[in-house]
Parts: C-alpha cells; sequence; structure tokens
C-alpha cells in the first residue's frame, strides 16, 4: 500500500496571530511532494517579484525593495534547484517525519510543508488516547 503525503503552502502574519492556506494537495511519493513543493515555490517567488512585463502587474505597481528586508522569493528559488535539499526532504518524509520550508520577507511568513496521512492519523490518534487517559484521571 502506498502512503499518501498531505503538501502545503500557508502565509502567516509576521506575528502567526492569522493565516492564510494558499495552496493543498495530496500526491502518493515523496518524489512527487518535491516536484510539488518545487512548483509552489516557483509560483509563490514569481507572485512575489513578478518580472516587469509580467501581464497580470502593472509595471507601475513594481517597487525596489531595501537590501535590509529578508529576501524570501530568492529563498524559494534556491531551494527550487537544490538537489542536496531534495534529497534530505524525502528522506525525511520516507522516514515518517515532516518537512517544512520556511521563510519571510518583510510582510509576511511562509511554509511549504509536506507530511504522510500515515503519520498525522497516527499522532491524531496518539493525542486522542492521551487526552482520554487525561480526562479519566482523578
Amino acid at each position: 500500500m502506498r502512503d499518501i503525503y498531505r503538501c502545503e503552502v500557508t502565509a502567516y502574519t509576521l506575528d502567526y496571530s492569522r493565516a492564510w492556506a494558499l495552496a493543498l494537495d495530496h500526491v502518493i511519493t515523496p518524489t512527487l511532494v518535491i516536484r510539488w513543493l518545487c512548483a509552489q515555490a516557483a509560483h509563490l517567488a514569481d507572485l512575489m517579484d513578478p518580472h516587469p512585463i509580467t501581464e497580470w502587474c502593472p509595471a507601475e505597481a513594481l517597487r525596489p525593495v531595501s537590501p535590509n528586508v529578508p529576501d524570501a522569493r530568492s529563498i524559494l528559488r534556491r531551494w527550487c534547484v537544490d538537489p542536496d535539499e531534495h534529497e534530505a526532504a524525502i528522506g525525511l518524509l520516507s522516514d515518517g517525519r515532516i518537512y517544512t520550508l520556511g521563510c519571510h520577507d518583510d510582510t509576511a511568513r511562509y511554509a511549504l510543508s509536506a507530511v504522510s496521512l500515515a503519520v498525522l492519523r497516527s499522532s491524531r490518534r496518539h493525542h486522542m488516547t492521551r487526552a482520554g487517559r487525561a480526562a479519566r484521571t482523578p
């Protein structure tokens, strides 16, 4: 039986007080997780830093960013072409662990993550069992 991985992209306020789900999918292999995360990372980077002749974004809407601002778009683009990081992610996912790529700029924090649904189910069962025991303890 193949495992299924939940992949998601989430944006948060800088203080984590609000969150927005930007993308969600389920894929069947760690290699497909990497493909999905790469496509999402590239898309998010392009939204943050569109080419000046992009049709959906008028050139007058673009402005230079201060060099003091964290460069989330470059982190995302570098991750897309980093085979060592991809192998590390595949290893974590294959071992039943969660993988998260996080970055931020001066407006928001971003997390691209993946986890096995079997791990999520097991974790939920474990927490529910522990909560049930705690509730019965005098």
